[in-house]
């Protein structure tokens, strides 16, 4: 995921999503916008389920390997 990009809904900005400010401390995964601090994109994980929300990106973009 460190070569993903994206661009923030909230604010516009394009950024490798290795660029964002992750917090991992709790159930989950939230990526905020380096320039508005906007949610991202939350990832959380369950014995049985994953739940992704990235309605924080206008898009993602994961370069196909070589």
């Amino acid at each position: 995921m460190t070569m993903a990009s994206g661009r923030c809904r909230g604010c516009g900005e394009q950024m490798m999503l290795a660029q964002t400010h992750a917090y991992l401390g709790g159930p989950g995964m939230v990526l905020r916008c380096p320039g508005c601090d906007s949610v991202l994109l939350r990832l959380v994980r369950s014995p049985t389920q994953t739940w992704l929300d990235a309605g924080g990106l206008d898009y993602v973009k994961i370069p196909a390997p070589a």
